[in-house]
């Protein structure tokens, strides 16, 4: 049997979840809602997040670029991501919205830019 104790972030009230494993059963206690239940069981199963960080621009008026996954991807693939990223140079010009790696990593998700470079 697993025990872990998992705080919803889904409303300020900050739930602290009971997570309960026995035989690949999950049992949650101590959430509020259906939506901190739901919160809590995917954190506890396959925590997921959005991958925030910055790319080196090969040449412009800035040196470094802020882009963001357009969705949530596996958190076991944050680190192996970053480290790809690294072999990324973002050329100019670059949009705002604008697509810089198409499925990144077979993560299903585009990596995209969250500001511009001329």
């Amino acid at each position: 049997m697993r025990n872990s104790e998992i705080v919803c972030i889904v409303c300020p009230k900050g739930c602290r979840a009971l997570v309960r494993e026995k035989n690949r059963r999950v049992e949650i206690t101590g959430t509020e809602c259906a939506r901190g239940a739901e919160y809590v069981r995917n954190e506890y199963i396959e925590p997921m997040r959005v991958l925030t960080t910055t790319l080196t621009v090969e040449s412009g008026g800035k040196r470094r670029l802020s882009v963001r996954t357009d969705g949530k991807i596996k958190k076991k693939l944050l680190i192996p991501c970053v480290r790809y990223l690294k072999t990324v140079k973002a050329v100019p010009p670059i949009h705002m919205g604008e697509v810089i790696v198409e499925n990144m990593l077979d993560t299903g998700m585009d990596l995209i830019a969250t500001d511009e470079v001329e």
